[in-house]
């Protein structure tokens, strides 16, 4: 069976929703198992929550075929 373009598009997205919840889940491990991290490591954990969430959102239409605008 011969790969299409789309078959590799498709593959980059979810290899790419794959990573990204990884990302997400290991700060919020991170913020819920380690109970003496300081503000700041918190703030940034949670930055990266944050921006993982932001970056799924641009990702999920594009892996749902929506148009981007």
């Amino acid at each position: 069976m011969q790969n299409t373009l789309s078959d590799d598009t498709d593959a980059a997205l979810v290899h790419r929703l794959t990573d990204l919840l990884t990302v997400i889940r290991s700060a919020a491990e991170i913020l819920r198992d380690v109970p003496n991290l300081g503000p700041d490591d918190r703030r940034r954990f949670a930055a990266v929550v944050l921006e993982g969430e932001r970056n799924l959102e641009t990702l999920l239409p594009r892996l749902a075929g929506q148009p981007q605008p």
